[in-house]
């Protein structure tokens, strides 16, 4: 659990907090998945907290299950390709280190649109992908981070092109 100052050692004694100078939220959850001493990693903020423990979701699960524990499950398209928003993902750290080169969020974007990359690249990325939507997430705070936004929407555009185009040469983590 990570990137929030609510330290949900209430949840889970082994929670750990980490403190960065990053300057960006996906610096830091990257950072913080990477710190991860466990099996199952779960993206939280300090604007979203869970309502319950979410490892009840992973009880009989496989490694390639992925989860959106945020209340809202809409689907995205990038070009012709449809993939889950994964607003709140929780996933196993073998699809992290096998199909996303070790970030959680991909290294390219700052803060926005990596919600919706994460859906459609293991969309194009794992044949037959499928969210698990199980909501556990209330929003404490509605206010909207508009950091980084014109670099994060200049660089979805260029994804949407050569993921349109399928062009071979990108990556999760940049292009």
């Amino acid at each position: 659990v990570f990137s929030s100052e609510r330290s949900y050692t209430d949840i889970d004694k082994r929670a750990t907090y980490l403190k960065t100078e990053y300057n960006t939220s996906v610096e830091n959850y990257n950072n913080a998945c990477k710190h991860s001493t466990h099996d199952w990693v779960c993206v939280l903020t300090d604007d979203l907290h869970l309502t319950k423990d979410p490892r009840e979701f992973i009880d009989n699960c496989e490694d390639t299950h992925v989860f959106n524990l945020h209340p809202i499950n809409t689907t995205h398209t990038l070009g012709s390709i449809a993939g889950p928003a994964i607003y709140i993902p929780m996933l196993h750290k073998k699809i992290i280190n096998e199909q996303l080169d070790g970030n959680i969020f991909s290294a390219a974007f700052k803060h926005h649109f990596v919600d919706l990359w994460l859906g459609i690249y293991l969309t194009l990325k794992i044949p037959n992908f499928k969210i698990i939507h199980k909501p556990c997430i209330k929003d404490v705070n509605s206010a909207i981070n508009r950091d980084h936004d014109e670099h994060d929407k200049e660089l979805w555009e260029e994804i949407r092109e050569k993921v349109t185009n399928k062009d071979p040469n990108y990556t999760y983590n940049g292009l």
